[in-house]
């Protein structure tokens, strides 16, 4: 064939300075190929990787396999670490593809929505961060770097500290600003726990796709949506962020996944993975089906690859209102995870990391554009201060503590996925006891991690302890949902399935709003970007002018708050009937007492534990929380003593017996002994 008979290149995911999968798993590069089959002998040309040890000044090849335009090549295992230069040639092409300063190591691929893109920019810690990087640490992180709302050939890999090499703190435009904070923070604890355990860090190579109002039904194939029941119907957005963001990656060697999303979903049903329906099916089933594309090829991603949750935090005013629900999907509808459906898969409790400042009331006054001097500002001083110093991004919908998340992750990760001593997960409920005699309830928690119950405001009419006791029966329920003015709840599975067949103009409402939320979530974009404002006022309408982008104008990225439903509010949510107890460490070191002396004899039918939304943060409200008076992380008080994690939140029945029974598939029914 002619010496330029064909054309090769490689996949865009790739670049120099890239981190490809370490031993035992097997990394995979791949790209396309042009050719005239009429050139070659067998009609296709052979493709060759050359992989050459810099340092050692040695390497070796790799036969690539054609099929059609694309080729492929499975690498051998390699240890972590090394300096590589790949090259990609068919001997007839007309200039090879090379592959400069790559290194083997763990490659993490995340994704989700906005919590998950937002960047370092916008998060407390970032500083602290970069100043480490500049000062010489985490050499062992690289990262595909650029904003994963813009399209993967804007990206580039660089190592952490390249990334924070070309600008300074005055005008913070560093590279890794904009990069996914808790995919970041992430790998940053990892790499500090595997130092403190005396392992040698090995590198990371960090990949974001996250995609700001995306539903879980976007990421994942329709026919693999369609196995379960109570989906949401999203027209042509079903399967897009699959085929734009999934698709690319999935023939690269990965060692695991990390997913935070939900909040768009938080509106529709959260459903049960036991019986296929809703939000809890969905999660598993996507698991299932990106474990399944990864590791088609034998030896390269692992069948059961880690696969981390991030839970949605409390506080949000985006999250719906069944808060507690949704969290419990996301586990499967087992309250823990690693469990019986989702092997190897680890979570992240998010629900005590709400923004330490939730209001928005000094911003939307403009007292922070202002010298304070007006009487409504005089609360103001330090909310400000916090707020130039670390913007929002369109307000507490995207709480800025994102380094507390990594690290809840990187611990989980670290026990399951790399198998230090430590803990996968806090105290989870097993069991508890009514005593009636001692007006008590005697909850009881797994025995791995001792509790602890920290301090929290105990006054006569208040109590912050988030352990709540229902104290009517017909009331309890783990989801309800207003259809059409009326609150159901949707525990039982023949309901839920009557909804799912009746519910159609709900399915037309997603679609629409999957649509817009995509939209203004663009043009919120475009705001900070323009302005330098992290939020805009309320009822902001994007001018119809530049510099502004046409799709945006006239578009309000800010619509002032509408009421939820046409229901009013939920019955099965009623602080009346969830009545809030005090509660003090057992004598065992794994059971909590509930003091049910309040209550006066009366029966209870109920008990749950941080599991709404707004009034569930663990700190008391009022008009001044977030703006004079902040409502600091990990507040809530039941945590881990060893491990430090917070209690994994809980819902459960109380029945005739006095004894807990969580809706299946969780089970709690293994109650500490009576002493009646």
């Amino acid at each position: 064939p002619a010496a330029d008979a064909a054309t090769i290149v490689l996949n865009e995911t790739f670049g120099d300075h890239m981190v490809l999968q370490r031993e035992p798993s097997r990394a995979a590069l791949y790209g396309m190929i042009t050719y005239d089959p009429a050139e070659f002998a067998d009609g296709v040309p052979q493709v060759t990787v050359t992989i050459t040890d810099v340092v050692a000044k040695s390497g070796f090849k790799v036969n690539a396999t054609v099929t059609g335009r694309g080729w492929k090549a499975i690498l051998p295992p390699r240890k972590a670490g090394g300096n590589f230069t790949l090259t990609v040639d068919c001997g007839p092409c007309d200039s090879p593809a090379r592959l400069f300063d790559v290194t083997f190591g763990d490659v993490w691929y995340c994704s989700g929505q906005s919590n998950m893109w937002l960047p370092l920019e916008y998060t407390y810690h970032r500083n602290e961060s970069v100043i480490a990087l500049k000062n010489g640490s985490y050499p062992n992180i690289r990262g595909l770097i650029g904003n994963s709302q813009n399209k993967i050939s804007t990206w580039s890999w660089m190592s952490a500290q390249e990334a924070v090499s070309n600008t300074n703190f005055s005008h913070p435009t560093f590279d890794l600003f904009q990069f996914s904070a808790v995919c970041y923070y992430f790998a940053e604890s990892l790499t500090d726990r595997m130092i403190a355990n005396g392992e040698e860090p090995v590198p990371f190579g960090l990949i974001c796709t996250a995609i700001g109002g995306s539903m879980i039904e976007e990421w994942t194939t329709n026919k693999t949506t369609e196995t379960c029941s109570n989906y949401n119907n999203i027209g042509p957005a079903m399967q897009s962020l699959f085929d734009q963001n999934v698709v690319p990656f999935i023939d690269m060697t990965v060692k695991g996944f990390l997913w935070y999303q939900g909040e768009n979903n938080d509106h529709g049903v959260m459903g049960n993975a036991k019986r296929m329906d809703g939000y809890g099916c969905q999660m598993t089933v996507m698991i299932n089906e990106w474990r399944s594309r990864w590791s088609q090829v034998p030896n390269t991603t692992d069948p059961l690859a880690p696969f981390g949750i991030c839970t949605l935090a409390a506080g949000n005013p985006e999250g719906g209102l069944d808060i507690g629900a949704m969290r419990w999907s996301q586990s499967g509808n087992y309250g823990v995870a690693p469990n019986h459906i989702m092997e190897n898969v680890f979570l992240a409790q998010a629900y005590d990391l709400g923004d330490p400042w939730p209001s928005r009331q000094c911003y939307d006054s403009r007292c922070c554009d202002s010298d304070f001097r007006s009487k409504k500002c005089t609360d103001c001083v330090e909310y400000c201060e916090i707020l130039h110093s670390t913007n929002y991004f369109m307000g507490p919908i995207h709480p800025r503590l994102k380094k507390p998340l990594g690290d809840r992750l990187a611990e989980a990760a670290h026990t399951l996925v790399y198998k230090a001593d430590g803990y996968m997960f806090g105290p989870t409920i097993d069991g508890c006891r009514v005593e009636s005699s001692q007006q008590t309830l005697r909850i009881r928690f797994g025995s791995a991690d001792p509790l602890l119950v920290k301090p929290y405001k105990q006054t006569a009419d208040v109590s912050m302890s988030s352990l709540r006791v229902l104290v009517n029966a017909s009331l309890y329920c783990v989801e309800a949902r207003d259809i059409n003015g009326t609150w159901i709840c949707q525990d039982d599975a023949s309901v839920a399935m009557e909804i799912d067949g009746d519910d159609n103009d709900d399915d037309a409402d997603a679609a629409r709003a999957a649509v817009t939320d995509r939209t203004v979530y663009k043009c919120y974009q475009e705001y900070t970007a323009i302005t330098g404002q992290g939020m805009a006022p309320l009822d902001f309408e994007v001018p119809s002018e530049d510099p502004w982008p046409e799709e945006c104008w006239g578009i309000n990225i800010h619509p002032a708050p509408q009421p939820a439903n046409n229901g009013g509010p939920n019955p099965y949510d009623d602080p009346k009937a969830w009545v809030t107890v005090n509660i003090t460490l057992g004598e065992n070191p794994n059971e909590l007492v509930a003091d049910l002396s309040p209550l006066q004899g009366a029966s209870i039918y109920g008990v749950r534990y941080a599991w709404g939304n707004i009034w569930d943060q663990c700190c008391e409200n009022g008009p001044d929380l977030g703006q004079s008076r902040i409502c600091p992380p990990a507040s809530c008080p039941v945590h881990g003593a060893k491990s430090g994690l917070p209690a994994n939140p809980f819902m459960a029945k109380i029945t005739e017996e006095g004894i807990c029974e969580c809706n299946s598939p969780q089970d709690c029914s293994y109650p500490p002994a009576p002493r009646d």
